[in-house]
Protein backbone atom coordinates (compact mmCIF):
# COMPACT_ATOMS: atom_id res chain seq x y z
CA UNK A 1 0.00 0.00 0.00
CA UNK A 2 1.24 3.51 -0.83
CA UNK A 3 2.40 5.95 1.83
CA UNK A 4 1.56 9.63 2.19
CA UNK A 5 5.13 10.43 1.15
CA UNK A 6 4.68 8.48 -2.11
CA UNK A 7 1.33 10.15 -2.83
CA UNK A 8 2.87 13.58 -2.19
CA UNK A 9 5.67 12.83 -4.66
CA UNK A 10 3.22 11.59 -7.30
CA UNK A 11 0.96 14.61 -6.87
CA UNK A 12 3.79 17.13 -6.63
CA UNK A 13 2.56 18.55 -3.34
CA UNK A 14 3.70 18.58 0.29
CA UNK A 15 2.98 15.88 2.87
CA UNK A 16 0.69 18.28 4.76
CA UNK A 17 -1.32 19.01 1.61
CA UNK A 18 -1.89 15.28 1.10
CA UNK A 19 -2.98 14.90 4.71
CA UNK A 20 -5.43 17.77 4.44
CA UNK A 21 -6.81 16.51 1.14
CA UNK A 22 -7.43 13.05 2.57
CA UNK A 23 -9.00 14.66 5.62
CA UNK A 24 -11.41 16.74 3.45
CA UNK A 25 -9.95 19.92 4.91
CA UNK A 26 -11.43 23.24 3.72
CA UNK A 27 -7.94 24.75 3.79
CA UNK A 28 -6.95 23.60 0.30
CA UNK A 29 -8.54 24.19 -3.08
CA UNK A 30 -11.21 21.73 -4.14
CA UNK A 31 -9.37 20.90 -7.37
CA UNK A 32 -6.21 20.01 -5.43
CA UNK A 33 -8.18 17.92 -2.96
CA UNK A 34 -9.90 15.93 -5.70
CA UNK A 35 -6.63 15.38 -7.59
CA UNK A 36 -4.81 14.13 -4.49
CA UNK A 37 -7.72 11.87 -3.54
CA UNK A 38 -7.81 10.43 -7.06
CA UNK A 39 -4.07 9.67 -6.97
CA UNK A 40 -4.45 8.09 -3.53
CA UNK A 41 -7.25 5.88 -4.83
CA UNK A 42 -5.16 4.80 -7.83
CA UNK A 43 -2.33 3.87 -5.46
CA UNK A 44 -4.72 1.85 -3.24
CA UNK A 45 -4.15 4.10 -0.23
CA UNK A 46 -6.46 3.35 2.69
CA UNK A 47 -7.14 6.04 5.26
CA UNK A 48 -7.07 5.20 8.95
CA UNK A 49 -9.03 8.04 10.54
CA UNK A 50 -7.64 7.69 14.05
CA UNK A 51 -4.04 7.35 12.93
CA UNK A 52 -4.43 10.24 10.53
CA UNK A 53 -5.66 12.59 13.22
CA UNK A 54 -2.95 11.57 15.66
CA UNK A 55 -0.07 11.74 13.21
CA UNK A 56 -0.99 14.89 11.38
CA UNK A 57 -2.72 16.86 14.17
CA UNK A 58 -5.61 17.74 11.87
CA UNK A 59 -8.99 17.95 13.52
CA UNK A 60 -10.96 20.45 11.40
CA UNK A 61 -11.84 22.01 14.74
CA UNK A 62 -11.26 25.56 15.96
CA UNK A 63 -11.11 26.32 19.67
CA UNK A 64 -12.99 29.44 20.76
CA UNK A 65 -12.03 30.71 24.21
CA UNK A 66 -14.43 33.23 25.75
CA UNK A 67 -14.99 34.64 29.26
CA UNK A 68 -17.45 32.76 31.44
CA UNK A 69 -19.19 36.02 32.31
CA UNK A 70 -19.25 39.20 30.24
CA UNK A 71 -20.41 41.34 33.14
CA UNK A 72 -23.07 43.72 31.85
CA UNK A 73 -26.02 44.04 29.49
CA UNK A 74 -24.05 45.85 26.79
CA UNK A 75 -21.38 43.16 26.75
CA UNK A 76 -23.92 40.35 26.63
CA UNK A 77 -25.65 41.90 23.60
CA UNK A 78 -22.42 42.77 21.78
CA UNK A 79 -20.72 39.42 22.32
CA UNK A 80 -23.85 37.48 21.39
CA UNK A 81 -23.61 39.12 17.96
CA UNK A 82 -19.82 38.76 17.64
CA UNK A 83 -19.66 35.11 18.70
CA UNK A 84 -22.73 34.10 16.69
CA UNK A 85 -21.29 35.56 13.48
CA UNK A 86 -17.86 34.10 14.18
CA UNK A 87 -19.23 30.58 14.65
CA UNK A 88 -21.33 30.90 11.48
CA UNK A 89 -18.30 32.03 9.45
CA UNK A 90 -16.09 29.17 10.67
CA UNK A 91 -18.82 26.59 10.09
CA UNK A 92 -19.24 27.80 6.51
CA UNK A 93 -15.53 27.05 6.04
CA UNK A 94 -16.08 23.49 7.20
CA UNK A 95 -14.88 23.70 10.78
CA UNK A 96 -16.33 22.37 13.99
CA UNK A 97 -16.24 24.78 16.94
CA UNK A 98 -15.05 23.82 20.40
CA UNK A 99 -16.16 26.51 22.87
CA UNK A 100 -14.20 26.86 26.09
CA UNK A 101 -15.02 29.25 28.91
CA UNK A 102 -11.69 30.54 30.20
CA UNK A 103 -10.70 32.38 33.34
CA UNK A 104 -7.40 33.79 34.53
CA UNK A 105 -6.73 30.85 36.89
CA UNK A 106 -7.89 27.76 35.00
CA UNK A 107 -5.00 27.34 32.50
CA UNK A 108 -7.52 26.51 29.77
CA UNK A 109 -5.46 28.08 26.99
CA UNK A 110 -2.22 26.27 27.78
CA UNK A 111 -4.06 22.93 27.97
CA UNK A 112 -5.64 23.50 24.55
CA UNK A 113 -2.31 24.57 23.06
CA UNK A 114 -0.57 21.45 24.33
CA UNK A 115 -3.36 19.01 23.50
CA UNK A 116 -3.31 19.53 19.71
CA UNK A 117 -7.03 18.67 19.66
CA UNK A 118 -7.78 21.81 17.65
CA UNK A 119 -6.20 23.29 14.52
CA UNK A 120 -6.20 26.82 15.89
CA UNK A 121 -7.51 29.10 18.62
CA UNK A 122 -9.54 32.30 18.62
CA UNK A 123 -9.29 34.02 21.98
CA UNK A 124 -11.78 36.63 23.15
CA UNK A 125 -9.90 37.05 26.38
CA UNK A 126 -8.38 40.11 28.05
CA UNK A 127 -7.11 38.52 31.28
CA UNK A 128 -4.78 35.89 29.84
CA UNK A 129 -1.69 35.26 32.03
CA UNK A 130 1.64 35.78 30.27
CA UNK A 131 2.65 32.18 31.04
CA UNK A 132 -0.33 30.92 29.03
CA UNK A 133 0.71 33.09 26.09
CA UNK A 134 4.29 31.79 26.24
CA UNK A 135 3.00 28.20 26.16
CA UNK A 136 0.78 29.14 23.21
CA UNK A 137 3.76 30.58 21.29
CA UNK A 138 6.01 27.61 22.06
CA UNK A 139 3.34 25.16 20.86
CA UNK A 140 3.24 26.84 17.41
CA UNK A 141 -0.54 26.63 17.58
CA UNK A 142 -2.19 29.09 15.14
CA UNK A 143 -4.14 31.70 17.12
CA UNK A 144 -5.77 35.12 17.03
CA UNK A 145 -6.78 37.42 19.84
CA UNK A 146 -10.08 38.95 18.73
CA UNK A 147 -11.63 42.19 20.03
CA UNK A 148 -9.80 42.13 23.37
CA UNK A 149 -6.16 43.08 23.73
CA UNK A 150 -4.63 41.16 26.66
CA UNK A 151 -3.85 43.66 29.38
CA UNK A 152 -1.32 41.78 31.54
CA UNK A 153 1.67 41.90 29.17
CA UNK A 154 3.01 43.45 25.97
CA UNK A 155 1.04 42.68 22.80
CA UNK A 156 3.75 43.63 20.31
CA UNK A 157 4.49 40.10 19.12
CA UNK A 158 1.03 38.56 18.96
CA UNK A 159 -1.76 38.07 16.44
CA UNK A 160 -4.46 40.58 17.26
CA UNK A 161 -7.55 41.96 15.51
CA UNK A 162 -9.46 44.67 17.36
CA UNK A 163 -11.46 47.86 16.94
CA UNK A 164 -9.56 51.15 16.85
CA UNK A 165 -11.31 52.57 19.90
CA UNK A 166 -9.26 55.77 20.00
CA UNK A 167 -10.49 56.54 16.50
CA UNK A 168 -14.03 55.67 17.59
CA UNK A 169 -13.85 58.13 20.49
CA UNK A 170 -12.44 60.77 18.18
CA UNK A 171 -15.17 60.11 15.61
CA UNK A 172 -17.99 60.47 18.15
CA UNK A 173 -16.57 63.67 19.64
CA UNK A 174 -15.82 65.22 16.25
CA UNK A 175 -19.44 64.66 15.22
CA UNK A 176 -20.65 66.56 18.29
CA UNK A 177 -18.17 69.37 17.64
CA UNK A 178 -19.05 69.74 13.95
CA UNK A 179 -22.70 70.02 14.98
CA UNK A 180 -21.92 73.07 17.09
CA UNK A 181 -21.62 71.39 20.47
CA UNK A 182 -18.67 72.79 22.40
CA UNK A 183 -19.41 72.05 26.07
CA UNK A 184 -18.77 68.34 26.04
CA UNK A 185 -18.78 65.60 28.65
CA UNK A 186 -18.05 61.89 28.31
CA UNK A 187 -19.57 59.02 30.25
CA UNK A 188 -17.05 56.19 30.60
CA UNK A 189 -16.12 53.15 32.71
CA UNK A 190 -14.63 53.00 36.17
CA UNK A 191 -10.85 52.68 36.25
CA UNK A 192 -9.56 49.18 35.59
CA UNK A 193 -12.59 47.77 33.74
CA UNK A 194 -11.00 47.61 30.29
CA UNK A 195 -8.36 49.46 28.30
CA UNK A 196 -10.83 50.05 25.45
CA UNK A 197 -12.57 52.75 27.50
CA UNK A 198 -9.27 54.50 28.13
CA UNK A 199 -8.74 54.48 24.36
CA UNK A 200 -12.21 55.96 23.73
CA UNK A 201 -11.51 58.69 26.28
CA UNK A 202 -8.16 59.35 24.60
CA UNK A 203 -9.99 59.84 21.30
CA UNK A 204 -12.48 62.17 23.04
CA UNK A 205 -9.63 64.34 24.36
CA UNK A 206 -7.79 64.24 21.03
CA UNK A 207 -10.78 65.64 19.15
CA UNK A 208 -11.26 68.39 21.74
CA UNK A 209 -7.59 69.31 21.45
CA UNK A 210 -7.84 69.53 17.65
CA UNK A 211 -10.78 71.91 18.02
CA UNK A 212 -9.00 73.75 20.85
CA UNK A 213 -11.84 73.06 23.23
CA UNK A 214 -11.60 71.92 26.85
CA UNK A 215 -13.59 68.99 28.17
CA UNK A 216 -16.36 69.92 30.58
CA UNK A 217 -16.32 66.70 32.54
CA UNK A 218 -15.74 62.96 32.71
CA UNK A 219 -18.26 60.81 34.57
CA UNK A 220 -17.14 57.28 35.47
CA UNK A 221 -19.80 54.60 35.81
CA UNK A 222 -20.16 50.86 36.35
CA UNK A 223 -21.55 50.74 32.78
CA UNK A 224 -24.99 49.67 33.99
CA UNK A 225 -28.21 51.43 32.99
CA UNK A 226 -29.07 52.14 36.63
CA UNK A 227 -25.70 53.60 37.60
CA UNK A 228 -25.44 55.75 34.47
CA UNK A 229 -28.98 57.07 35.03
CA UNK A 230 -28.17 58.08 38.61
CA UNK A 231 -24.84 59.70 37.67
CA UNK A 232 -26.40 61.80 34.91
CA UNK A 233 -29.53 62.65 36.90
CA UNK A 234 -27.42 63.96 39.80
CA UNK A 235 -24.84 65.86 37.69
CA UNK A 236 -24.85 69.56 38.60
CA UNK A 237 -23.21 70.47 35.29
CA UNK A 238 -26.01 68.80 33.35
CA UNK A 239 -28.71 70.28 35.58
CA UNK A 240 -27.23 73.80 35.31
CA UNK A 241 -26.91 73.79 31.52
CA UNK A 242 -23.11 73.67 31.48
CA UNK A 243 -23.17 70.74 29.04
CA UNK A 244 -24.61 70.67 25.52
CA UNK A 245 -23.05 67.47 24.21
CA UNK A 246 -22.54 64.03 25.79
CA UNK A 247 -20.44 61.15 24.47
CA UNK A 248 -21.62 58.01 26.27
CA UNK A 249 -19.10 55.22 25.68
CA UNK A 250 -21.71 52.46 25.33
CA UNK A 251 -25.22 52.52 23.88
CA UNK A 252 -26.71 51.25 27.15
CA UNK A 253 -25.39 54.18 29.17
CA UNK A 254 -26.35 56.54 26.34
CA UNK A 255 -29.97 55.38 26.60
CA UNK A 256 -29.79 55.70 30.38
CA UNK A 257 -28.50 59.26 29.98
CA UNK A 258 -31.36 60.21 27.66
CA UNK A 259 -33.88 58.78 30.13
CA UNK A 260 -32.34 60.75 32.99
CA UNK A 261 -32.38 63.95 30.93
CA UNK A 262 -36.05 63.46 30.07
CA UNK A 263 -36.82 63.17 33.79
CA UNK A 264 -34.86 66.39 34.38
CA UNK A 265 -36.88 68.18 31.70
CA UNK A 266 -33.88 68.39 29.37
CA UNK A 267 -34.59 67.93 25.66
CA UNK A 268 -32.46 65.66 23.48
CA UNK A 269 -31.05 66.82 21.10
CA UNK A 270 -32.34 70.39 21.42
CA UNK A 271 -30.65 71.09 24.77
CA UNK A 272 -28.04 68.33 24.90
CA UNK A 273 -26.93 66.09 22.04
CA UNK A 274 -26.12 62.48 22.95
CA UNK A 275 -24.02 59.99 21.03
CA UNK A 276 -23.43 56.35 21.99
CA UNK A 277 -21.02 53.59 21.05
CA UNK A 278 -21.56 50.00 19.77
CA UNK A 279 -24.67 50.37 17.55
CA UNK A 280 -26.73 47.85 19.46
CA UNK A 281 -30.10 47.22 17.85
CA UNK A 282 -31.90 48.56 20.92
CA UNK A 283 -30.63 52.06 20.10
CA UNK A 284 -32.96 52.29 17.11
CA UNK A 285 -36.08 51.39 19.10
CA UNK A 286 -36.61 54.54 21.20
CA UNK A 287 -36.99 58.21 20.31
CA UNK A 288 -34.84 60.09 19.79
CA UNK A 289 -33.15 57.37 17.78
CA UNK A 290 -29.60 57.04 19.00
CA UNK A 291 -26.69 58.37 16.96
CA UNK A 292 -23.79 56.06 17.69
CA UNK A 293 -20.43 54.64 16.66
CA UNK A 294 -20.77 51.15 15.21
CA UNK A 295 -18.31 48.49 16.30
CA UNK A 296 -17.25 46.69 13.07
CA UNK A 297 -18.42 43.21 14.06
CA UNK A 298 -18.51 41.84 10.50
CA UNK A 299 -15.00 43.12 9.78
CA UNK A 300 -13.67 41.78 13.10
CA UNK A 301 -15.03 38.33 12.25
CA UNK A 302 -13.78 38.41 8.65
CA UNK A 303 -10.29 39.71 9.46
CA UNK A 304 -9.88 37.51 12.52
CA UNK A 305 -10.91 34.28 10.81
CA UNK A 306 -8.84 35.16 7.72
CA UNK A 307 -5.71 35.71 9.83
CA UNK A 308 -6.23 32.36 11.55
CA UNK A 309 -6.81 30.52 8.25
CA UNK A 310 -3.62 31.96 6.77
CA UNK A 311 -1.61 30.68 9.72
CA UNK A 312 -3.14 27.21 9.40
CA UNK A 313 -2.62 27.04 5.63
CA UNK A 314 0.94 28.34 5.71
CA UNK A 315 1.82 26.46 8.89
CA UNK A 316 3.48 29.52 10.34
CA UNK A 317 2.92 32.05 13.11
CA UNK A 318 3.67 35.58 11.94
CA UNK A 319 2.72 38.26 14.48
CA UNK A 320 0.25 40.62 12.87
CA UNK A 321 -1.93 43.28 14.44
CA UNK A 322 -4.90 44.86 12.72
CA UNK A 323 -6.86 47.87 13.97
CA UNK A 324 -10.27 48.19 12.32
CA UNK A 325 -11.90 51.60 12.20
CA UNK A 326 -15.51 51.85 13.39
CA UNK A 327 -18.04 54.02 11.57
CA UNK A 328 -20.56 56.67 12.53
CA UNK A 329 -24.28 55.84 12.48
CA UNK A 330 -26.24 59.10 12.30
CA UNK A 331 -29.76 59.15 13.73
CA UNK A 332 -31.65 61.83 15.63
CA UNK A 333 -30.03 62.23 19.07
CA UNK A 334 -27.45 64.77 17.80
Amino acid sequence: MATIKEIAKAAGVSHSTVSRALNHSPLIKEATRKRVQAIAAEMDFEVNQAARSLNQSISNTIGLVIPEFFGDMKSELFFASLIGKLIHTLQLQGFLIKIEYGGIEDQRVRRLARSKNVDGLILIQKDLPEEDFLVLKESRMPYVFLHYEPELFSTKDMNLVKTDHQYGGWLATSHLLTNGRRKLMTLTALDGISVEYQERTSGFLKALSEYREEQSGVIKTRLTFEDAYQKVFSSRKIQDGQINGLFAQTDIIALASIEAMKDLGIRVPEDISVIGYDNLEIGSYFKPYLTTVEQPVDALVAKGSDLLMRQIKEQGIFPEQQLIQPKLIVRSSV
